[in-house]
């Protein structure tokens, strides 16, 4: 069996099998897409640190290398190379989705929103962006903005649950209770279950005086968290 899991060993052997190919960095750095791709972050990470090297001003290494950086726990360094893939290539949308993402996670919400719109408006079909983007505006507590970029990524793709949940707990939607419990319900009814989802709605309908059916959303929270 190939080592040290199957995608690995796959990847490995693409590169022995193509040793003689006359671009060794765009191989290596296709192995790499290969490897963050298959959830072998560590190979990965080795393998874009590498290209980063060879590739200083490849601004989509480094993009992916701050990915991986993040990834495997070394945020700071992940910050500062996203910073410098911002710097090499500052109008591309993955680089600004990154350098975003990352300030969000950093608790920095003013300044992802800032990155992640430019991120949007070169990526305004991607779904999943666009709750980036909401989830920032709403830690900015720019919920109008939160609830506009919800909305716009259902209309992309009217399954993402996170955005059911992101309209649904927005203190602008909460005020009107049939519409914010028809987002929990949405929520709730798309795949994966998330333990938060159900709690949150149990706690809403507490709020609504409704404490039986409360209740009883709390026996899947239990279940999914176990």
């Amino acid at each position: 069996p190939l080592y040290p899991v199957p995608a690995e060993g796959a990847v490995d052997l693409l590169g022995a099998m193509l040793r003689r190919f006359p671009h060794g960095d765009q191989l290596n750095r296709t192995r790499a897409h290969l490897l963050w791709r298959a959830g072998r972050t560590l190979a990965a990470y080795r393998m874009f640190k590498a290209l980063a090297k060879t590739r200083p001003a490849d601004s989509g290494v480094k993009q992916m290398l701050a990915q991986a950086q993040a990834k495997v726990g070394l945020k700071k360094q992940a910050m500062i190379t996203a910073e410098e893939a911002a710097a090499l290539a500052p109008e591309a949308p993955d680089v600004q989705a990154t350098l975003g993402e990352l300030r969000l996670a950093a608790g920095d919400a003013a300044r992802a929103v800032y990155h992640l719109k430019k991120a949007v408006d070169g990526r305004p079909a991607d779904a999943p962006l666009l709750v980036k983007m909401a989830q920032a505006c709403s830690q900015a507590e720019d919920h109008a903005c939160a609830d506009k970029f919800y909305g716009y990524a259902l209309r992309r793709d009217g399954k993402l649950a996170e955005a059911h949940f992101g309209l649904a707990t927005s203190p602008t939607v909460q005020k009107e209770p049939r519409r914010a419990w028809r987002s929990f319900a949405r929520a709730l009814a798309l795949p994966p279950g998330n333990a938060r989802y159900y709690r949150a709605a149990s706690h809403f309908l507490v709020l609504q005086n409704k404490k039986q059916p409360a209740a009883r959303l709390m026996e899947p929270a239990r279940k999914i968290g176990r």
